[in-house]
């Protein structure tokens, strides 16, 4: 009950991390590194899909232990959600909004 649209900004300045390929133009992912089990983190993609219409991809970092992350199309849609909410000095992790 948390997790509102403020909630998700403040978690990602936190632990998520955007990737932006230059040579493969185009190519966006953001990524929760939540370093969760399995179970919790499928319980967050389904979150994410139920609540905010975003589609996030499991991610195994170690062992036993995952991250999420979603790719262009969704990565926008979360960039979009949280961008009221990101101080100056965190923009440049939704910077690729300009570009689009």
């Amino acid at each position: 009950k948390y997790l509102d649209s403020l909630g998700i900004a403040i978690l990602y300045m936190d632990i998520g991390n955007t990737y932006e390929h230059k040579i493969d133009k185009g190519y966006i992912q953001m990524e929760f590194q939540f370093y969760c089990s399995k179970k919790e983190a499928e319980f967050l993609i389904k979150y994410f899909k139920k609540t905010w219409d975003i589609e996030f991809r499991l991610h195994k970092k170690f062992d036993s232990l995952y991250n999420i992350r979603c790719y262009k199309p969704n990565s926008i849609k979360l960039a979009k959600l949280i961008e009221p909410y990101v101080p100056e000095s965190m923009k440049y992790k939704i910077a690729f909004l300009s570009n689009i």
